[in-house]
């Protein structure tokens, strides 16, 4: 029996949804690796969210091979809201307008589905690269600090592990057929933060309609929070083999340079859970207090030798929630306290004839151990 793409019904259609915003340096390889995918039942959106460089001229030159839709700037919510809109496909793919898909990463998304009928949504693990080349096989360790703090690591935060054989998978080209795959439910791990990767991400479009749009008041936090929202609904499924490879470049929204907007937007998403699940929030009450307080102590000691001003009030905010961590607030004191002009001149090495010529042995002690925190 055939569905109205001309597939079998074994063969779902995936939506690939890709929001790209002055992508004109990288979307042509990305969409590359798209239409590399060895899975045949797909159909490509790009949304361009208001690009100004040549992303359009890239897009369009693939021709009938995708779905084109330029709107205004709106951000990465809106562009998502919008390919979702427009998906057609049983289940849809998310991805970058940046990063690169291996050849079966849909192939073994759709295989995990159909295996593992009450998985909702499944992200996979990924590789990173830069400009100068490769930089990691895994890299879903480095990017995420929960799944670091984790004594196990991810596979704690998921209830089970099995094998995923791939095959009797006919798209399925990997030398190795047998994939490692974790699911559970994760909702109350999710919370304290996030682990799945957004652009690796393959959901039942059923579970899309139900769990409604990206929150477009959010640019930095609207996968996080919209990751929340899907996890309540049922069993989330990783699968432990990197399907993309992520590109780390400058201009990227999870850069440093964004690290202000994106902690105060997760700090909103934590405010909306505590609103959307207030059973959950009053019984977890301690742990948000100190998720909290870990949150806006790193606020202070990423902005303090840029933002003193700013590092300051969230260091007296980060003090009104209970939390651990002495020995950053000590090193965002020491900055504080310390002109900027002696910790670069410390850095630089110039210590002994400043503090000789300034301070006493005391002092001399005193503040080298302020400098060594700052």
């Amino acid at each position: 029996m055939c569905d109205q793409t001309g597939f079998e019904s074994n063969t779902p259609l995936v939506s690939i949804l890709i929001p790209a915003f002055n992508s004109g340096n990288f979307i042509q390889e990305t969409l590359e690796s798209v239409l590399a995918q060895t899975y045949p039942n797909i159909e490509i959106i790009v949304v361009d969210d208001g690009s100004t460089d040549d992303t359009q001229k890239k897009v369009l030159a693939f021709g009938d091979q995708m779905k084109y839709i330029y709107q205004p700037n709106g951000g990465i919510a809106s562009a998502r809201n919008r390919g979702m809109a427009l998906a057609r496909g049983q289940l849809v793919a998310l991805l970058d307008a940046d990063d690169i898909c291996h050849p079966d990463r849909i192939a073994i998304q759709v295989d995990f589905l159909q295996k593992k009928t009450d998985i909702i949504l499944c992200g996979t693990d990924f590789s990173a690269f830069n400009s100068s080349g490769h930089v990691s096989d895994s890299y879903i360790n480095n990017y995420y600090g929960i799944i670091r703090s984790t004594a196990g690591g991810i596979e704690q935060l998921y209830d089970e592990k099995r094998s995923l054989d791939t095959s009797q998978s006919p798209w399925v080209v990997n030398n190795s057929r047998e994939v490692k795959i974790h699911y559970g439910y994760i909702y109350n791990k999710i919370v304290w933060g996030n682990f799945i990767h957004p652009p690796t991400v393959m959901l039942r479009r059923s579970v899309a309609e139900r769990v409604g749009s990206f929150d477009e008041k959010l640019f930095f936090a609207c996968d996080y929070d919209w990751l929340i929202r899907v996890s309540r609904l049922g069993r989330i499924g990783y699968i432990e083999r990197p399907l993309l490879k992520y590109r780390l470049h400058l201009g990227q929204s999870s850069s440093h340079h964004n690290i202000e907007p994106a902690i105060l937007e997760t700090i909103a998403v934590m405010d909306k859970i505590r609103c959307d699940d207030e059973k959950f929030y009053q019984a977890n009450w301690q742990r948000f207090q100190r998720r909290l307080g870990h949150l806006y102590l790193e606020l202070a000691y990423s902005l303090v030798e840029r933002k003193r001003l700013s590092a300051l009030g969230y260091l007296l905010r980060s003090l009104r929630y209970p939390f651990s961590a002495k020995l950053t607030t000590l090193k965002v004191l020491a900055k504080l306290i310390v002109p900027s002009f002696i910790m670069k001149m410390y850095r630089y090495g110039v210590r002994v004839w400043l503090f000789n010529a300034v301070y006493s042995e005391m002092g001399i002690f005193v503040m080298e151990n302020f400098l060594e925190l700052a």
